[in-house]
């Protein structure tokens, strides 16, 4: 059972399901989030039910996939200890996404899994909103307001609605003067867009990892990346995997 317990805190650290800061929301909201991991291959789509919890002071977000995961993989390990049944996870969702963002008022934590290590970093990023309020669409019922963003280089355009006056959307994306319904690059290579709205008061909780800076996060991702067996394997096939698998996802919201 130790090792088991182990494999737990691994796939778990710090969890945003485990323990933390806690708040509570006024309003869930799901997104659709979809993601081309390849932009020369547009049919290397990801798909993945993403969940915003927020009061528009705080929020989390997180993949619906990977919370129903890790809750389900700990529930086998309670089970295990006191029946001594095996634990099966062949049955558990299979996430897509692994990263969340926690915010409050004043900074946006980006958390995310290199392998079995978990890293999270304050985004430095400041988004400086251009709203077109004589743009307007329909989305899930609501009348809302179109605007842009660049950041590092990339445009991106949210439709948010003030009528429901919360300061927060999917992902870092947050700032303008009501909630964030749909959102994409301009290249349409990352889009969210909202699946629900439901009123319900839930904790919000933070995440948190070993504490690093953006640029350190990006570093180390590189490394992973460059050897994710971190040594252990080292002939001209796995070499030759790993720089296949760099052409091909060359994509990533950092």
């Amino acid at each position: 059972m130790k090792s088991l317990t182990m494999l737990f805190l691994l796939i778990c650290p710090n969890s945003l399901f485990c323990q933390g800061a806690r708040d509570s929301s006024t309003i869930i909201v799901k997104y659709k989030f979809t993601f081309v991991q390849d932009t020369l291959d547009m049919s290397s789509v990801i798909n993945e039910s993403m969940v915003l919890l927020t009061n528009g002071k705080k929020s989390v977000y997180y993949s619906e996939n990977h919370k129903d995961a890790v809750g389900g993989f700990g529930k086998m390990l309670k089970d295990a200890a006191h029946t001594g049944n095996a634990i099966d996870p062949t049955n558990l969702p299979k996430a897509k996404v692994k990263h969340s963002v926690y915010k409050d008022e004043n900074t946006t934590y980006i958390s995310n899994y290199l392998g079995t290590a978990y890293y999270t970093f304050k985004s430095p990023d400041v988004l400086d909103w251009k709203i077109e309020n004589n743009t307007t669409e329909i989305i899930a019922g609501y009348l809302c307001n179109k605007a842009r963003v660049k950041v590092r280089g990339k445009v991106y355009v949210a439709w948010f609605t003030y009528d429901i006056p919360l300061s927060d959307g999917p992902y870092k994306f947050r700032g303008l003067p009501g909630l964030i319904l749909k959102l994409n690059a301009l290249n349409s290579y990352t889009v969210f867009e909202v699946i629900s709205l439901t009123k319900a008061s839930l904790p919000i909780v933070q995440k948190k990892g070993l504490e690093v800076s953006r640029e350190q996060y990006i570093s180390k991702r590189n490394e992973f990346m460059s050897d994710p067996l971190q040594g252990r394997v080292n002939n001209p096939e796995y070499r030759n995997r790993i720089k296949a698998n760099r052409r091909r996802y060359n994509n990533s919201l950092e």
